[in-house]
């Protein structure tokens, strides 16, 4: 997972499951985006997490990294650096 090698970018993000605080948690979120997905995009995006887990990938890492780069940083590294 990204907790650990990310703490600072981490940090920053929604909790992972349900709290009484004023922030969604990404369980939360999640449950609701997937509840608006149709058959068919469930079924593709079972195939796409279960290929990710087959080729070792870190589905997570992968998006906090694109997020960096978005962000203008040159690598996730260096936005845990600054963050």
């Amino acid at each position: 997972a990204a907790a650990p090698c990310t703490p600072g970018l981490w940090r920053t993000k929604s909790p992972l499951r349900g709290t009484f605080s004023l922030s969604p948690s990404f369980e939360t979120y999640l449950r609701g985006e997937i509840s608006t997905y149709s058959d068919s995009t469930l079924d593709l995006y079972g195939r796409f997490i279960v290929a990710h887990l087959q080729a070792g990938k870190n589905l997570t890492e992968e998006i906090m990294t694109n997020t960096a780069l978005a962000y203008g940083y040159e690598s996730l590294r260096q936005a845990e650096a600054v963050l």
